[in-house]
């Protein structure tokens, strides 16, 4: 008997299939939206506000803007980083696209505040469709193990914040379409239908047109996989629709977006290899993770550890699926040790394969199994145990948090007005904004002005200027770099979180105590005579520059 087909259930108790399969969809459906939206508060921390969850949401956000203010742009170029030279940025079309739309819904209901709204629930609304297409898949298959596959997906810690509201972040439309991606591969390795091949077809190509990354390695994985185990899949007919369609996307993609990629991200501008190495240091996704570490298995389960041994006992008509499943596991597990961003992937691939881990095991074992799965989801348990209660050293981190935003936002609300009343009269006119780096996006999204800085690797010849800036000993060489970015705005931070990001970036250990970025905070008196301080609150100060009295270089 073929294990994904079991047997007819009681006539008495077949009327309530049904009703099973949709409480196990609310179910799940609840389940992952209450963890996609466990920081609920904070991103609504100010009522009629909204408060992104990093830097990188708003720049995506104010690319969003743009587009909403002239529909159909396709954006080439960032003139809001990197000022006032821009950037060339490998950011593309389709969630920009999505969140302009989901903000056209929001829009009769919410009026100005849609945009902002639309931002904060694109990623949740791509977890919901990721949750619904997985049920729809796994019932449709009556698959074994399909309700533990869910809880996998719904819980993930990693999955809820790939998916998290307030975080308009390109990873959750390509984890979406890489859950389509996989579930319609291994339905086509089953059963082939045309319907299937579409939906796989429609999902690489978007995916690989928001990401030339994840997609492209995970796709190189699967043509392997079939090349190995399932060569029929390359002959199959069901799969021609989906690859003509497939392939139209991706030629309109790349007629509308063009050939972005580039050969030395962020170099140029006197910005060299050694800078860029020391900024991928900062960002903790591009970060690595032993194997053994405790928080690969509150992503997933302890269960992980026995998945790649019963995918290799798998026997019968699916072995070659099984087999595939465990190349993806496999490499998916090593690619997150080598960088945390490849975490998000991890409870994906592994929850996609529990029925085949379930189908190698004797019916009689199943629910040992499965109870055995339940009780090793416990390190995810604690984990979300620690997020939801957290510690009172951690509240008191958010409520930190949460004032610096209100008083960031403040700090910006005063420079767009302050430029709209008092336009620069200087040729060329001076407007960039010279901040912290992680600072930068949100204050060029909500003054509206550009920033030098940003969360990219493209803008970083900007964040080096920024932090040479801020460890400056010389007001003139200060005074040059204000000068040459045509600088009009400094915002000045905390000197002990300026001076580590800084000293970090120029490689500069231990940092000195330096001369910029300890007078602009604490010393505003001895501030250089160029720099006119103009607004001060707990945690900013502005300062507007006098380019007449810029001396010269």
């Amino acid at each position: 008997m073929d294990v994904f087909h079991p047997s007819p259930l009681n006539p008495a108790l077949r009327r309530f299939s049904p009703f099973v399969r949709w409480v196990t969809l609310g179910a799940a459906s609840l389940l992952a939206l209450g963890a996609m939206c466990a920081n609920f508060q904070q991103v609504f921390s100010t009522p009629g506000k909204v408060y992104f969850v990093d830097a990188d949401c708003y720049a995506r956000m104010t690319r969003v803007r743009s587009v909403c203010g002239q529909p159909g742009l396709v954006l080439k170029h960032h003139d809001f980083e990197n000022s006032p030279f821009g950037t060339r940025p490998h950011t593309t079309v389709p969630l920009d696209d999505a969140t302009a739309w989901l903000r056209l819904a929001l829009r009769p209901f919410y009026g100005e505040r849609a945009l902002d709204l639309a931002g904060a629930w694109i990623s949740p609304l791509f977890g919901f469709l990721t949750i619904v297409a997985i049920w729809h898949w796994s019932e449709q298959g009556r698959l074994p193990g399909r309700q533990l596959a869910l809880l996998v997906l719904a819980a993930s810690p990693i999955l809820a914040h790939g998916f998290e509201l307030g975080r308009p972040d390109h990873q959750s439309l390509v984890l979406l379409c890489m859950a389509l991606a996989l579930a319609a591969e291994w339905q086509l390795w089953r059963h082939p239908t045309r319907g299937w091949g579409i939906v796989s077809g429609v999902a690489w190509a978007v995916g690989l047109w928001t990401s030339l990354y994840e997609p492209v390695i995970l796709l190189v994985l699967i043509i392997i996989a079939g090349a190995i185990w399932h060569r029929a899949a390359f002959r199959e007919c069901a799969r021609l629709p989906g690859v003509v369609i497939g392939g139209g996307i991706l030629l309109f993609a790349l007629l509308v977006e063009g050939w972005r990629i580039d050969s030395a991200p962020g170099f140029g501008e006197g910005v060299g290899a050694e800078f860029f190495a020391a900024w991928t240091r900062q960002i903790g996704e591009l970060a690595s993770v032993p194997p053994w570490s405790a928080t690969l298995y509150g992503w997933s389960g302890l269960a992980l550890l026995v998945a790649p041994g019963l995918l290799v006992l798998r026997r019968g008509e699916d072995r070659g699926v099984a087999r595939a499943n465990l190349l993806l596991l496999v490499a998916v597990f090593l690619l997150t040790c080598w960088q945390v961003r490849w975490g998000y992937f991890l409870p994906l691939v592994y929850a996609l394969s529990l029925p085949w881990q379930f189908s190698a095991l004797p019916t009689r074992w199943r629910l040992p199994f499965g109870l055995i799965i339940v009780v090793g989801l416990t390190p995810m348990a604690r984990e979300w145990s620690a997020r939801l209660h957290p510690s009172s050293e951690r509240l008191e981190n958010l409520a930190e948090q949460r004032t610096d935003a209100a008083l960031l936002r403040d700090a910006a609300v005063f420079i767009g007005q302050a430029a709209a009343q008092r336009p620069s009269t200087d040729d060329p006119p001076a407007a960039g904004v010279l901040a912290p780096w992680w600072l930068s996006p949100p204050l060029a999204y909500w003054s509206g002005q550009p920033a030098l800085a940003g969360s990219s690797h493209e803008a970083l010849p900007g964040t080096v200027d920024t932090a040479r800036f801020f460890m400056a000993t010389d007001a003139r060489l200060a005074a040059g770099i204000l000068r040459r970015r045509r600088v009009r705005w400094v915002v000045a931070y905390d000197p002990a979180r300026v001076q580590g990001t800084s000293a970090s970036l120029l490689g500069l250990d231990p940092p000195p105590a330096r001369f910029m970025d300890l007078a602009l905070y604490q010393r505003p008196e001895v501030a250089p005579r160029y720099l006119h301080l103009v607004f001060v609150n707990q945690y900013f100060k502005i300062y507007e520059v006098q380019v007449n009295s810029l001396p010269h270089e």
